[in-house]
C-alpha cells in the first residue's frame, strides 16, 4: 500500500508538472542547490559505466538519493543536468586560456587545456568519451561563437561557427583518445598533439587568402 501511495504521488507530481511547464521558477534555497550538485555528481558516476541515453529518471534519482519530485522541481530533464555540467566545465576552461587565445600562443594554449583537464580528469573522461561530448562540442561552440575575443583570432574569411566546430571537434577527440590511455601517459605528448592538430590550424597566423566567389 505504502509503494502504491509513493508511486501515486510521483504521478500526481508528473501531471501537475505538465499542466505547469515552466511558469514556475526553480528553487534556489541551499537544499535546492544541495539536490542539484548531488544529481550532476550522479550522472557523472552513471555515465562511467553505461551510455548516457539508457541512464534513466529513476537510477539517477537513487544514485543521488533524491525524490522524483526534487528532481523535477530542479530539472527537466537529464539533458538539462548534462548540458549544465558541460557549460560550467567550458566557461572554467574558457577563463584558463582566453588570454592565451587572444595572443595567439598555440602551444600556451593547448597545455592550458591538457592541464585544466590533467587536473580534473574525473570529470571530463565521463564528459569527451560519451554521448556528452556532443553537448560539451555544442556549449563550446556556442560560447566561442558569442565572444568577440573569438573574432579577432580567427582568419577574416573563415566563418566563425565553422571554426569552432572544428576546434572542438578536434580538441574533444584528442582528449577523449587521451583519456582512455593509462594516466601516466606524458601530458606533453598531448599538448603537442592539440598545438599542431588542433590549435595552430584555427588560431594560428593564416598565410593563405580565400578566392572571393
Amino acid at each position: 500500500m505504502a509503494s502504491n501511495y509513493h508511486w501515486m504521488r510521483i504521478l500526481c507530481y508528473e501531471v501537475e508538472r505538465k499542466l505547469v511547464g515552466q511558469s514556475k521558477s526553480r528553487p534556489d534555497d541551499a537544499r535546492a542547490r544541495k539536490s542539484r550538485a548531488a544529481l550532476r555528481v550522479a550522472l557523472l558516476q552513471l555515465v562511467e559505466t553505461e551510455p548516457f541515453e539508457r541512464i534513466s529518471i529513476r537510477e539517477l534519482c537513487r544514485t543521488a538519493r533524491v525524490s522524483h519530485p526534487t528532481f523535477y522541481r530542479n530539472y527537466e530533464s537529464k539533458e538539462e543536468i548534462l548540458a549544465e555540467i558541460a557549460e560550467e566545465e567550458v566557461n572554467r576552461l574558457w577563463s584558463g586560456m582566453l588570454e592565451l587565445v587572444v595572443f595567439r600562443d598555440p602551444e600556451k594554449s593547448a597545455r592550458a587545456i591538457c592541464n585544466y583537464v590533467h587536473r580534473h580528469r574525473g570529470i571530463w573522461k565521463p564528459l569527451v568519451t560519451t554521448s556528452a561530448a556532443t553537448v560539451l562540442r555544442d556549449k563550446y561552440v556556442e560560447l566561442s561563437v558569442n565572444l568577440r575575443q573569438t573574432r579577432k583570432v580567427i582568419h577574416a574569411d573563415f566563418p566563425i561557427r565553422m571554426v569552432s566546430a572544428v576546434f572542438a571537434a578536434g580538441m574533444i577527440e584528442i582528449l577523449s583518445w587521451w583519456l582512455n590511455q593509462p594516466e601516466d601517459y606524458p601530458v606533453d605528448n598531448v599538448v603537442q598533439f592539440l598545438s599542431w592538430l588542433v590549435v595552430n590550424p584555427t588560431i594560428g597566423p593564416a598565410t593563405f587568402k580565400l578566392r572571393s566567389s
